[in-house]
């Protein structure tokens, strides 16, 4: 196998990236399968001074083997100074600074019934972890119906010990189901009416009930880690609790018939005035960041008071939101929503951001072909796969840098790029170096001030958050930790 190393030629001097705005965080996704080469994971600075160039160089802070009972690893979480690695048959919880076992937890049975014995993966894992803060629930099954909860569990992320089992009535209609926000359980339990119950995640102290009869639409899910843009992503993303949540309860959706609705409050569990939205056309309605989104027509987008039903604007959009596509979640930078057409092939994506307060639209950057990776309020970052470059272009065109991921001595052309997470001021991004039988994964993280990178060989992503890399490697065993530190 050819020696690896880091292109450290540096890039030709690029105009100061433009003064940071407020951020919250930034998201990203982008991938294409191309013939070969060169990948990795990219970690990449959003905002941050510009510094000196050269290679950027992050020690490991600890490595890990995962006890053999629970399989390989599939994904972690960052929470504070807990790791949580969720494993094919289990979980294990250590500590961030040192990576010292808090606890484990096996969850062989739980998966020979619910998952047929086929073990966690990346698309069912995030149904056993619903974190927030300190707070992890999962659900708890008697039987093999993955529909059928028979209670919810919450557990104290740092110590591994329950703190209280919310039992589900044996009376309850099938398809109960929980969800957490940042201090509640919140379980919905189907019956002749619905029963709504919220407890205190610290506790399990009941907060309010609410019986109904009429539909029940929960609280979209948001990622702050993953952005939604067209190219495949095999990284967990795990949506974050919603915040300024509610729920909507309507009556059965009539064609031509103007919506009824009403609001319920997450917080105390108060309901608003009955309302009927303003015109008759068909809606689908979804909770979002404290406002009503209706997606029903292609391409548009409508937003509405909660609380009134009062239409407050209307957008044209790039992409389909009433479609599945790869990341279903809304996804947001600088608290903006990032709106990518992902029906067109990689290299002709396009992008704009959503203020959702007013409905005002951003337009994107042009990428000129390169595959969208990143999004900021700012500029974003685009892939050329053949060469493997990396280059920033603010919305007025201006290239803030061009950077090259291909190690010295590869001429292959092509980056197989496969996961990417980002968060923190960070851009984290999977993949492969070399062809076929000779070729080994990467983990790569750029600084998007200046296009500087560095590596974590044969890495494979894990989880990124709160300026913590976690990877593991072609064992999928050995779990390691690299600390970036959040900007």
């Amino acid at each position: 196998m050819p020696e690896v190393h880091i292109d450290l030629d540096e890039p030709e001097a690029a105009p100061a990236p433009p003064s940071p705005r407020r951020r919250r965080r930034a998201i990203v996704a982008v991938a294409a399968a191309v013939a070969a080469i060169a990948a990795g994971t990219i970690v990449v600075r959003l905002t941050a001074p510009p510094e000196p160039a050269g290679p950027l160089s992050r020690p490991q802070a600890w490595s890990v083997e995962i006890p053999a009972e629970l399989g390989e690893s599939v994904t972690a979480r960052v929470k504070g100074e807990v790791v949580l690695i969720a494993a094919e048959r289990g979980l294990l919880a250590v500590e961030r600074a040192t990576g010292e076992e808090l606890w484990r937890r096996d969850l062989t049975e739980v998966i020979a019934r619910v998952e047929a014995g086929q073990g966690l993966g990346t698309s069912s894992v995030d149904w056993y972890l619903n974190l927030a803060g300190n707070s992890l629930m999962m659900p708890v099954y008697d039987g093999g119906d993955v529909w059928n909860p028979s209670a919810f569990e919450v557990v104290d992320l740092p110590t591994g010990a329950t703190r209280f089992t919310f039992d589900v009535d044996e009376d309850s209609g099938e398809g109960s189901f929980g969800f957490v926000t940042p201090g509640s359980l919140i379980v919905v339990r189907p019956g002749d009416p619905d029963e709504l119950t919220a407890v205190a995640l610290s506790d399990g102290r009941e907060l309010w009930r609410h019986s109904t009869d009429q539909v029940i639409t929960t609280p979209r899910g948001y990622s702050v880690r993953a952005q939604a843009i067209s190219m495949r992503n095999s990284a967990a993303t795990g949506d974050e609790p919603p915040e300024d949540a509610f729920i909507l309860l309507s009556a059965e959706p009539d064609a031509g018939v103007p919506t009824e609705a009403n609001y319920l409050d997450l917080a105390d569990g108060e309901t608003g005035p009955d309302w009927r939205a303003e015109d008759p056309n068909s809606h689908y309605f979804e909770p979002v960041q404290g406002l009503l989104i209706d997606v029903a027509e292609p391409r548009v987008m409508r937003a509405y008071d909660p609380v009134t039903g009062t239409k407050l604007w209307e957008s044209a959009t790039l992409r389909d939101f009433s479609m599945p596509g790869p990341v279903d979640s809304y996804t947001f930078t600088d608290g903006l929503l990032i709106d990518a057409d992902l029906a067109v092939p990689a290299d002709q994506v396009t992008y704009q951001l959503i203020d959702l307060s007013d409905g005002t639209v951003s337009p994107g950057a042009d990428l000129g072909g390169r595959r969208l990776v990143a999004v900021d309020a700012d500029y974003a970052v685009g892939l050329d796969p053949d060469p493997a470059t990396l280059t920033a272009i603010t919305p007025g065109g201006a290239t803030l840098w061009t950077t090259s991921l291909r190690p010295k001595g590869w001429t292959t052309p092509g980056f197989q790029a496969e996961g990417f997470l980002t968060g923190d001021g960070w851009l984290a991004v999977e993949g492969r170096v070399g062809v076929g039988g000779d070729s080994s994964s990467h983990l790569w993280f750029v600084d998007l001030a200046t296009g500087e990178h560095g590596s974590v060989p044969d890495g494979r992503l894990l989880g990124f958050e709160g300026g913590a890399l976690v990877s593991t490697g072609a064992s999928g065993t050995a779990v390691a930790l690299t600390e970036l530190g959040a900007r």
